[in-house]
């Protein structure tokens, strides 16, 4: 599946992305901020989170996660759902890799 998490470089977009990415789907993180997409596109976390840095690193090498800050990747005609992460708690989260978006 062709996910766009929506703050994609934050603090709750990124982990869930990098998360989505290691499960094996298509992952653009958008996201504002262009200092902390070129950081993530660099293979760099821009905050500390336990274990982020070793799957950023794992899942930019296998081309399913990508940062951009071009808000174009939102009308890509392929994208199955965006994901706005300001509306998502840490239970939601670990409910929507669980089960699946569909299911939400």
């Amino acid at each position: 599946m062709k996910v766009v998490i929506v703050g994609g470089a934050g603090r709750v977009g990124l982990p869930f992305g990098l998360v989505l990415a290691d499960q094996g789907h298509q992952v653009m993180a958008f996201d504002r901020d262009e200092q902390r997409v070129g950081l993530v596109n660099a293979g760099e976390m821009p905050f500390m989170e336990s274990g982020a840095q070793e799957l950023l690193t794992k899942v930019l090498s296998t081309s399913g996660f990508a940062a951009t800050a071009d808000p174009s990747c939102l009308a890509c005609p392929s994208l199955r759902r965006p994901v706005e992460t300001g509306m998502l708690g840490s239970q939601h989260c670990r409910r929507f890799v669980a089960r699946g978006p569909e299911h939400h």
